[in-house]
């Protein structure tokens, strides 16, 4: 009688074992998340160098009803782009566009305006053979032949879990050294159904194997998006009140887990919200000179003090680069503007005017 009810007992725990992990790892809606989730994230947490944190921070969730189309899988693994002569590498994968213009030779078009054109041509094309309406592309910002920024290594993850290595010089009178890449950055907005759109790439050529330019495109997202996109179970093409996200249980085991593993070296805290930044702004930053839209929105992190407005595109990791408090460098060149937490002022940014 004991050992049965022994076994009963350990069934029962078994039970609710199994019962307490599915609850944690369900999927909710994204309108039952913004239902369940609390107006602030409060608790305290302890990082890899032992600082304890106390974080006490605003949530915020955008309404369902304004999210526009997630563009993504727009392209089939084995679409192809005829590009000048020559072979041409395979689109990568379905969520991110890599178009190869074969042999490329850098004397002949320094400024890749050629490159720039004919990707934007083909992107359109592609769009619209596929029904996608109301995406209008302006090429905002162009830096021919950089530098953008000088890294080591950066480990950058692709779509399919493979990590693929990176090294961008800032020396434009000798891009072939070694076999090192030398990078220029093309940043694009489009407006779908009348809603900025942002997407980011980097042109880049090497000599690593052959002489080629690549155009790398990594989704097309809203900034707005950012905290529910990076929590997504499963790439989505819409993004719907029944589009599923893990709990908000697990939601903040990943972040908190994030924050653990202080993979930038600084303390990130909760989304603080979101950064409005108009045209004369993002003129002054050399970020956006176009005249298509009134303004941009652009997730607010609390980092040490200071809300940091941080593009999202991006989720590398930063412990091989040199920077302080007060200055963060993007790997691949993209801005990171600092504000002051309690003016709002503008106290660094990266590239400098100077």
């Amino acid at each position: 009688m004991k050992r049965i009810c022994i076994l009963l007992l350990v069934l029962l725990l078994g039970i609710l074992c199994v019962s307490t992990a599915a609850a944690e790892g369900k999927a909710v809606s994204i309108r039952e998340l913004r239902e369940s989730m609390p107006a602030r994230w409060d608790r305290d947490i302890t990082t890899n160098d032992g600082e304890e944190v106390s974080i006490n921070a605003p949530i915020n969730i955008p309404d369902v009803e304004s999210f526009p189309i997630l563009l993504c899988e727009t392209q089939a693994a084995d679409d192809r782009f005829d590009f000048q002569e020559g072979s041409d590498k395979d689109l990568y994968g379905k969520t991110d566009v890599y178009v190869r213009p074969s042999i490329y030779n850098p004397a002949e078009f320094p400024d890749m305006e050629i490159s720039v054109d004919d990707v934007l041509r083909f992107i359109r094309q592609k769009l619209d053979s596929e029904g996608l309406e109301n995406v209008d592309f302006t090429l905002y910002r162009y830096n021919a032949l950089g530098p953008l920024c000088k890294t080591k290594s950066i480990k950058h993850t692709k779509p399919d879990g493979k990590v693929s290595f990176r090294v961008i010089v800032a020396d434009p009178e000798n891009p072939w050294k070694n076999n090192d890449t030398h990078g220029w950055k093309c940043t694009i907005t489009q407006k779908i159904n009348g809603i900025p759109v942002f997407l980011t790439g980097t042109v880049a050529h090497s000599n690593s194997v052959y002489s080629y330019a690549t155009m790398g495109y990594t989704k097309f997202i809203n900034k707005d998006l950012y905290m529910l996109w990076m929590c997504t179970v499963q790439p989505t093409e819409t993004v719907s009140p029944d589009t599923e996200l893990l709990s908000r249980e697990a939601l903040f085991s990943i972040l908190e887990q994030r924050v653990r593993e202080d993979q930038l070296h600084i303390v990130v805290e909760m989304n603080l919200g979101y950064f409005c930044i108009d045209q004369d702004t993002a003129r002054k930053l050399n970020v956006a000179p176009s005249q298509d839209f009134e303004y941009m929105l652009l997730p607010v992190w609390q980092i040490r003090g200071y809300d940091a407005v941080i593009d999202p595109i991006l989720d590398g990791s930063f412990s091989d680069l040199p920077f302080d408090e007060d200055v963060l460098f993007d790997p691949d060149g993209i801005f990171y503007l600092l504000l002051d937490a309690r003016t709002g002022e503008v106290i660094n940014y990266y590239p400098d005017d100077e």
